[in-house]
């Protein structure tokens, strides 16, 4: 009897360790994609502020343009 409440007990408290570590991960892993996103919308906000554009996006925008004028020339 004794050794079946230790088992139980031993489980139980196996479970709780379980359900704790999953939620600080995943509070963890929460808090590092809340910062990256936090992080790159303030760059993203500074580089606008500063009048830096994005290269790659800017000459894509830039390519559109070119192509539509060609379009209507």
């Amino acid at each position: 009897m004794k050794l079946q409440v230790y088992f139980l007990a031993t489980l139980f408290f196996a479970g709780v360790a379980a359900f704790f570590a999953t939620f600080f991960a995943g509070a963890f892993l929460a808090g590092f994609v809340l910062a990256a996103g936090f992080l790159a919308a303030g760059l993203g906000a500074a580089f606008f502020a500063a009048g830096i554009s994005y290269p790659p996006f800017h000459s894509a925008v830039a390519e559109d343009k070119k192509s539509i004028s060609f379009q209507f020339a």
